[in-house]
């Protein structure tokens, strides 16, 4: 791929990025997952899309699928507060109280 091409499909990502997010917030679930799983499709080391694909679910209540894609966001980059921090709040909604204190530990100590 070359230099140009690269830099075409990261702004095509940017750019489906900020439609997954604006239709998230207005409560468009399913359209966001589907813009969110094809810019993931595109970049799927993207710590961006994977914390907008874990605050969808999180907002969904599908909490374990939210777990996941925290996760694999805190792997790429461990220091992520808002994956840090949505993690926590999935453990919780999942009940798991001793996780989520460990996880909210580890983004105040940031």
């Amino acid at each position: 791929m070359t230099k140009e091409n690269r830099q075409n499909t990261m702004k095509h990502i940017i750019n489906l990025s900020k439609q997954a997010h604006k239709l998230n917030k207005e409560g468009r679930y399913k359209a966001a997952e589907d813009i969110f799983k094809r810019a993931l499709n595109l970049d799927d080391n993207n710590v961006y899309i994977l914390v907008g694909l874990g605050d969808l679910n999180r907002k969904t209540k599908r909490f374990s699928d939210a777990v996941h894609f925290y996760k694999r966001a805190i792997d790429i980059e461990p220091d992520n507060k808002f994956a840090l921090a949505g993690l926590g709040d999935a453990y919780r909604g999942m009940q798991n109280i001793e996780k989520a204190l460990k996880v909210w530990e580890q983004y105040l100590s940031q």
